[in-house]
């Protein structure tokens, strides 16, 4: 990926931003001696301001500004312009952990895209995954589960972080795709543009795990919106077919691979794939039975 060039200025500014308008761009570094600052020292800050620099250039991901915090509640593109400037940060040091740091070392004042803590000199307040993806805390952690080799689980539920696909498919999802007509401005857009039809990048379940481990539940359900279409296969009589029992039966009991979408192999809705999926949809094709329930 192509980064750009960008003037950085030192100066007595209240805060260390990025600046696209007037033209040119540039970065804003602050000398104050009171508060967070300086930043002059602040390695992950300033990678967060040139990741809005990257951003900007490459027309993702930067579409709202605003004041914001870690574990706010925020627009939907803020969310996501934030979260990816502190992604950027993170993925250039190979470091989950973003540190911004006081006059003469006092505080340290840390953010974690691996599991959504924030916190002062070690102690923890709190994590943004609790909020959702309307805080760029967990779409910063999203990003970062997506591109790390670590896989956990930070709530314990046995739904967790399980894939490690690097940084390209990211970048292609967020520089090479449109989403109506434009690049992704926000998570939601990525998560469309990662999916787009014909040209998909895969990891279907990993990612619904990633979302859900980061506060949000994505509903994967196909077609009329009815469970029960295992195999993702929309066949001649409808969605729902022998096909998608004999997936099933080969997930269960012969190590196959699980359906595409989780929601649609728990054919009645039950939490977990079982048996009682099987005994459902083989009642409803060949018995006369009820149909599976809708997702919600």
């Amino acid at each position: 990926m192509y980064v750009p060039q960008t003037d950085v200025y030192l100066d007595a500014y209240t805060q260390c931003e990025y600046v696209s308008d007037p033209p040119p761009p540039l970065i804003r570094i602050s000398t104050l001696t009171t508060g967070y600052h300086p930043e002059t020292w602040d390695r992950d800050i300033i990678l967060h301001e040139y990741g809005h620099r990257v951003a900007d250039f490459h027309d993702f991901f930067f579409s709202d500004t605003g004041v914001h915090a870690w574990n706010d509640t925020l627009t939907l593109n803020l969310a996501s312009t934030e979260a990816w400037a502190d992604f950027f940060a993170a993925w250039v040091t190979g470091d989950p952990l973003i540190e911004d740091k006081d006059y003469g070392f006092m505080n340290v004042y840390q953010w974690s895209c691996e599991n959504g803590e924030w916190g002062e000199n070690g102690a923890v307040y709190g994590s943004a995954n609790n909020y959702g993806k309307y805080t760029q805390g967990a779409v910063a952690g999203i990003l970062w589960d997506i591109f790390d080799q670590a896989h956990d689980d930070y709530d314990g539920d046995d739904r967790g972080d399980t894939l490690w696909d690097g940084i390209d498919n990211i970048l292609i999802a967020l520089k090479d795709r449109t989403v109506n007509g434009h690049h992704p401005d926000n998570i939601d857009e990525f998560w469309e543009a990662w999916f787009e039809m014909n040209s998909m990048l895969g990891h279907s379940n990993a990612m619904q795990d990633i979302w859900y481990e980061h506060g949000e539940i994505i509903h994967c359900c196909n077609g009329d919106g009815m469970r029960g279409n295992a195999d993702g296969v929309t066949g001649i009589g409808g969605a729902i077919d022998v096909g998608d029992l004999t997936y099933l039966v080969k997930y269960l009991f012969k190590s196959g691979p699980p359906p595409p979408c989780k929601e649609e192999g728990d054919a009645d809705g039950s939490g977990s794939i079982d048996v009682a999926d099987l005994t459902l949809l083989t009642c409803y094709l060949f018995k006369g039975g009820p149909p599976p329930p809708y997702c919600p």
